[in-house]
């Protein structure tokens, strides 16, 4: 009988989040959106570093060059595109604006929260606070200007939205519309609305390195980081190329953050690009607001098996804020071995803390194929399956299965995972070793 295990959810706070293989040259790009290939993509990386979470890496000659209006530049572009719905990921926002520290790196706050990766978000107020608004857990962070209540917003159970005037009163609550939320970050430079690029028409921005991030219309996140103020090599891009840029992409939604020195995104702990280290060679009297990073002390880094060319050795600028990519602690899936797609399975929301339950869906299942639910509280016993949950691949046709897991009493983890059979459920063992 031909049995494949395909991924395990884990629950109440164990997670791995395994980088999966590298792929440079056409298979790279091959993954890369079509409209981006045109724009004349030359070096290509692109690597899962989680389940709907992936790292894309683009040398183009021609950003934008194929898109009405537009003139084309040489850019280099960091992307990372995530499911938000499917990932094993949340949202986290960490300002240091309340710290004795004001600021600190993105690398080093990834690390330090132990987050898949990180972006840098907000400028400064001119008063070492947020520039607009912003809310962290329910508390406002204090700001010298709050008139750009423009951006997004988000909860702890993954919900989120990007909306304009997050001060201003929701008729149906009588309350700011903020007050809904746990966490609001504000931007001035707001690019896209309702599918329409808010700053389309001004081209009178200077290009330069930049942050942007953006959802698409099915909650598909992308957060990019384009190097610049390079002649030659990368350009960088304005307010309005960052707009057309994200619609390419699929964005509805999007914002334009802190740019110039301080755009960063780091992977785990590594930093993927600075904007100090792509413009200048910071001096000494700088040391007071740069973290000087060892591993970039020369031309060229390592990470993930393939080399990142640095044009010019440097520091890391510190921010006030960034917004982080933390593993759920609620849900996370681990594939184990690579059993080839025949099943998926995604978070849909809720939490175990205080007794409560999520709810998973299983998707994708071969049509005559039966999986079923199997469960265990200690990895290095059996794992034993609810045979309440055995279901026939053909009955996904019309959409996926919604389980709900709820957390037993006294039950301190549990992990589940997907079985999935060629035999019908009444030849299937009620245990699989692991």
């Amino acid at each position: 009988m031909a049995k494949n295990v395909l991924a395990a959810a884990v629950v109440a706070a164990i997670w791995s989040a395994s980088a999966g293989e590298l792929l440079t040259g056409e298979a790279a790009a091959a993954k890369f959106p079509a409209s981006l290939r045109e724009m004349g993509l030359g070096t290509a990386k692109w690597m899962q570093l989680t389940n709907g979470v992936e790292y894309y890496y683009g040398r183009f000659s021609n950003m934008l060059g194929t898109v009405p209006g537009f003139t084309g530049s040489k850019n280099d572009l960091h992307m990372i595109r995530i499911d938000y719905k499917h990932a094993p990921v949340k949202m986290k926002f960490v300002d240091h604006t309340r710290t004795s520290e004001n600021k600190w790196t993105t690398s080093k706050t990834a690390a330090q929260h132990d987050a898949l990766f990180a972006i840098n978000m907000t400028m400064e107020d001119g008063n070492g606070g947020p520039q607009g608004y912003v809310k962290v857990e329910g508390e406002d962070v204090p700001s010298l200007r709050k008139t750009a209540p423009d951006g997004f917003a988000f909860n702890d159970d993954k919900t989120f939205k990007f909306d304009t005037g997050w001060l201003n009163v929701d008729p149906a609550t009588g309350n700011p519309k903020a007050d809904a939320w746990e966490n609001v970050v504000s931007h001035e430079a707001y690019t896209i609305h309702d599918g329409v690029a808010t700053w389309g028409a001004n081209a009178t921005f200077p290009r330069a390195n930049y942050t942007f991030f953006g959802t698409t219309a099915d909650g598909v996140f992308w957060a990019c980081a384009v190097d610049g103020r390079r002649e030659g090599v990368s350009e960088g891009l304005a307010y309005h190329e960052i707009a057309a840029l994200q619609r390419e992409l699929g964005c509805v939604e999007g914002v334009c953050c802190d740019g110039g020195g301080s755009t960063t995104m780091a992977i785990r702990k590594d930093l993927m690009t600075s904007g100090d280290i792509c413009e200048t060679q910071k001096t000494s009297a700088d040391s007071s607001d740069y973290y000087t990073m060892n591993y970039l002390s020369g031309t060229q880094k390592t990470l993930f098996g393939f080399t990142i060319n640095i044009e010019r050795p440097g520091t890391e600028r510190k921010v006030i804020n960034q917004l982080l990519f933390v593993a759920d602690p609620d849900f996370a899936v681990h594939h184990q071995g690579k059993p080839g797609g025949a099943a998926g399975i995604s978070f849909l929301g809720g939490s175990f803390s205080s007794g409560g339950a999520v709810k998973v869906e299983v998707c994708d299942v071969e049509g005559d194929c039966w999986y079923a639910i199997e469960k265990t509280t200690d990895l290095s016993q059996s794992f034993v399956i609810d045979e309440s949950t055995w279901t026939k691949g053909s009955e996904l046709a019309a959409g996926g299965k919604e389980l709900l897991i709820a957390r037993q009493e006294n039950e301190a983890q549990a992990f589940y995972r997907i079985v999935v059979s060629s035999a019908a459920p009444s030849a299937v063992p009620l245990s699989f070793s692991r």
